[in-house]
């Protein structure tokens, strides 16, 4: 019975981490969002139009020359926008509701439009709701445009993403080796737009908090059991936090590495049917904390705008996300097939797939390639299950399909250490 007290055990430390956190992220919004000025960060923007930094083009590019897996500018111009001239709001309404300025109409067909247009008219307003994200990023971004340019903002989000990358990388340098820590940077660089994403500090966010985590997490698991109460709590946090910045962008990154590093972690001193265990408990967590973090921002905004309301849009999201109409025009598997479109990526896997098959050759060596490869279902899952955001984002669901390529290069390196060993 001691695994039911176990269980028991992890859930109450979630629940009070979902608590903790979810109260977490309404006090620091509202801080920030009482603190810092929209003059102010209006002023900044209207000098990084003036300078060429924001455009009303959906276009960005690398300063490094990389053009592939571009992200347009669309979200980040909704993120710059979010609570501005509407400090006539409540201070809840505006934490709750995060409006943003409405830009669907006939003449002005995109946010970047319309921030630049209405920048220069001083006519700025975030008055259309947009309350089904927490929007977490307005707790960096307004501080940080209230005390320096955008451009300087771009800068901080590469140093943001290249400390997050590092802490990962020595992570995966001490499980796995030189080799391993390698392999990771020049994946992520060859199959992902990891050179473009410090220009868009939204998906900068979610990248530096996805590495940061997984770092965390594969330190966390060599030294404690991933089935442990503190780890499935840890892990559920991890999901929280990622849902306070995430605006489903490729939520499957952080925790299919987590439950490789958990596998990988549990088979050098467990049994391969514990080693599934090990995977699928953080695997849960994490999902479970995103998935309830972001159910806590409905019922808040439920509170404010009225559960009927609030119901009928999350209930056509959710119906338009999933089962919308690209994807009732694309047949099963569709977008997975799509994710692995871009050759640099294919190649990569490839390379990694026959490094790996010269390890795993005794049967006892091929069921661990089986269980460590098994994360990797995680992302296909997820992007199938939201077929039709992903065939409308394809750039988001294939950059968790890095993954395929790194996941068996470390996989191959651990056989080889588990052989050296024996």
């Amino acid at each position: 019975m001691g695994w039911i007290h176990n269980y028991m055990r992890a859930a109450l430390l979630c629940l009070a981490a979902l608590v903790g956190l979810v109260a977490l992220f309404v006090a620091l919004q509202a801080l920030v969002l009482f603190t810092t000025s929209d003059r102010v960060i209006m002023a900044r923007l209207g000098e990084a139009v003036r300078t060429g930094v924001l455009a009303p083009t959906l276009d960005v590019h690398s300063p490094y020359g990389d053009t592939g897996l571009d992200y347009d500018m669309f979200t980040e111009c909704l993120a710059l926008s979010t609570n501005l001239g509407n400090e006539d709001w409540p201070l809840m309404n505006r934490v709750l509701l995060t409006p943003h300025p409405e830009y669907r109409d006939q003449t002005k067909i995109s946010p970047c439009e319309v921030l630049v247009s209405e920048l220069a008219a001083g006519t700025l307003a975030a008055q259309s709701s947009y309350m089904r994200y927490w929007h977490g990023h307005q707790i960096y971004l307004r501080p940080m445009l209230s005390i320096m340019s955008l451009a300087k903002v771009h800068i901080a989000n590469a140093m943001l993403i290249i400390a997050s990358l590092g802490a990962l990388t020595l992570a995966v340098r001490r499980r796995f080796g030189t080799c391993g820590a390698v392999g990771l940077v020049f994946l992520l660089i060859a199959g992902s737009n990891i050179l473009t994403v410090p220009a868009v500090t939204v998906h900068a966010l979610t990248w530096a908090f996805a590495f940061a985590s997984a770092a965390l997490i594969a330190e966390w698991v060599r030294t404690h059991e991933a089935e442990a109460p503190k780890t499935i709590a840890l892990v559920f946090s991890c999901g929280c936090i990622a849902a306070f910045f995430d605006l489903l962008f490729s939520p499957p990154f952080a925790p299919t590495l987590i439950a490789f590093f958990a596998i990988a972690s549990a088979l050098e001193r467990q049994t391969a049917r514990r080693a599934i265990g090990a995977g699928a408990a953080p695997t849960i967590a994490w999902f479970a904390g995103f998935g309830l973090a972001w159910a806590g921002k409905w019922v808040l905004a439920a509170s404010v705008m009225g559960w009927t309301e609030m119901l009928a849009d999350i209930i056509g999201v959710i119906q338009f996300r999933s089962l919308g109409e690209a994807a009732v025009s694309a047949p099963p598997l569709a977008v997975t097939a799509a994710a692995f479109r871009h050759g640099t990526l294919i190649g990569c896997a490839l390379v990694a797939a026959l490094f790996i098959t010269g390890f795993a050759k005794p049967r006892r060596e091929q069921m661990r390639t089986a269980l460590l490869l098994t994360p990797l279902i995680i992302p296909i899952l997820w992007i199938e299950l939201l077929r039709n955001h992903s065939l409308e984002h394809p750039a988001f669901a294939a950059r968790s399909f890095v993954l395929f390529a790194v996941i068996p290069l470390l996989a191959a390196l651990s056989l080889r250490r588990a052989a050296k060993v024996n």
